[in-house]
């Protein structure tokens, strides 16, 4: 498929889920649904997140992982502390009234959403390392942006003490030993057994396996293993379960828009937090990112939100009155860095790329 086509696709989906967004906006505002107080919602949510984080490693090719874990570990450990105290020192700085609130708002939106970032790498060209990069980044930073949010900046909100024994011991300690263990059962099972038993009973115990760990993220909100578990527990093709990612992007485009209903939208600030968050993404994918310079242009332009933000806007609101008003400025964040995504991608596939392709033709026929 060439590049035009392909945008075209990916710009008529998108145009699909504004449609939606807005539908689901006027509806909610038309019969005044307040979604907040549907049963469940929030359960559905990590379900549909733990489902997409696991497709989205599913998707990553596991020797380019292997080959490129430095530029993976380098983005996560030091790209996503960037994304999150940059925008949210300028968001702190410009809007005093806000500072309390300023960094959980930077964390937020400092999430690469694996869900949207699976359906645009179908039709964006990255090589080969970014494409691995930017999949392992949007699928493993939640955890990182979850320690930053609970244990860092929301006691500050509260004006409490850090704790950072009790992050670890109660959620990183706990699924890496989960992790641990399941990737330990199925060395041992795949060494022993695999040979042994038939392909259908093999399948049966992935989509078990897969199964329980869903409902163990259920009930510990925990996006971590099921991000994790897909580099080695892979019953499904990623490619088949294109259509149930495209699902869950429909959702949360009516789930937005459902929101956006019920806040009183700060256009202002949202617009100060998206730029300083390109400006994050941007300076976090020159500096640790090594790869061909049109690659690095596309990962520069790659910050894309959706239902992962949402969720923890939501999670954040829920936990305490003194942070009940994230959404207000992370809304309006969303839409700015997703229109500044699909005018920049435009601009990028329709001229820079032509030209750049252009300039190297024309350079091979000045060799010849």
């Amino acid at each position: 498929m060439n590049i035009r086509l392909s945008s075209k696709l990916f710009y008529s989906q998108i145009f699909v889920y504004i449609l939606l967004g807005l539908s689901s906006y006027a509806t909610a505002s038309f019969f005044k649904i307040n979604v907040r107080a549907i049963p469940n919602l929030q359960q559905v949510m990590y379900a549909a997140i733990a489902f997409g984080l696991y497709i989205s490693v599913l998707s990553i090719d596991i020797e380019s992982f292997k080959t490129h874990l430095k530029s993976i570990a380098a983005v996560l450990i030091f790209g996503v502390p960037i994304k999150i105290i940059l925008p949210g020192f300028a968001l702190a700085f410009l809007s005093p009234n806000n500072a309390k609130i300023a960094y959980l708002c930077s964390t937020v939106i400092a999430q690469i959403d694996p869900i949207v970032a699976t359906q645009s790498l179908k039709n964006i060209k990255l090589s080969r390392k970014s494409q691995t990069t930017l999949s392992a980044w949007a699928s493993f930073d939640d955890p990182i942006t979850v320690l930053f949010a609970f244990y860092i900046f929301l006691p500050m909100a509260r004006m409490e003490s850090f704790d950072f024994t009790e992050y670890f011991v109660s959620r990183i300690l706990i699924d890496v030993l989960v992790v641990g263990g399941i990737y330990t059962l199925y060395v041992f099972f795949l060494n022993y057994w695999y040979k042994r038993i038939q392909d259908t009973v093999i399948l049966g115990i992935d989509i078990t396996v897969v199964g329980l760990v869903f409902i163990y993220g259920l009930f510990t909100t925990s996006l971590f293993v099921p991000a994790a578990i897909a580099l080695f527990v892979r019953p499904f093709n990623a490619e088949k379960a294109s259509a149930a990612m495209a699902g869950i992007a429909c959702f949360s485009a009516i789930t937005i828009g459902a929101f956006t209903a019920i806040s009183r939208i700060d256009w202002g600030y949202g617009f100060i937090l998206a730029f300083f968050m390109l400006v994050a993404h941007a300076l976090a994918t020159q500096l640790l990112i090594q790869d061909h310079p049109l690659s690095k242009l596309k990962m520069m332009f790659s910050h894309q939100n959706g239902m992962t933000a949402i969720l923890l806007t939501i999670g954040l609101e829920l936990s305490d009155e003194a942070v009940s008003n994230l959404l207000p400025i992370t809304l309006p964040a969303i839409i700015f860095i997703a229109f500044f995504y699909l005018a920049s991608n435009y601009i990028i596939d329709l001229v820079i790329m032509p030209m750049h392709k252009q300039s190297e033709t024309n350079n091979l026929h000045k060799d010849n």
